[in-house]
């Protein structure tokens, strides 16, 4: 075991405080507070092609109100039910009950291409 005079200077090169004690470290105050970074939350810019609104219009109110809101929550950084299709186009879905949105991820831009019940979404390849 060493004694206190030989840790002095691994001490100071790596930063820990000992205790009197010498079968305790620590680490300095900053490192041992818990931090916790969150990334600034990606906004995407959301444009509807103009089948996708033609889609819309052809929903009931409630439905339609149910996919706006969905869809501004997809503006906030993808929150929602997203999955990525495969081999598949578009690129993504977002589940909102019974209806599926189909869209692509440009950049920082969520183009939507259609708006569509479940059992017709898949049926035909959009693009």
């Amino acid at each position: 075991m060493l004694s206190r005079p030989d840790l002095r200077g691994l001490e100071d090169l790596v930063g820990l405080n000992l205790d009197p004690d010498i079968t305790r470290f620590h680490a300095p105050a900053w490192e041992r507070e818990t931090i916790i970074t969150i990334p600034n939350a990606m906004t995407y810019t959301i444009e509807l092609k103009p089948q996708a609104v033609k889609n819309l219009k052809k929903l009931p109110p409630p439905v339609t109100k149910r996919i706006l809101a969905g869809l501004d929550r997809l503006a906030d950084n993808l929150t929602g039910d997203v999955k990525r299709l495969t081999h598949f186009t578009p690129e993504y879905r977002l589940r909102i009950g019974d209806y599926r949105v189909l869209f692509e991820i440009v950049q920082h831009t969520v183009i939507v291409y259609r708006i569509l019940h479940r059992k017709e979404s898949y049926n035909r390849r959009l693009s």
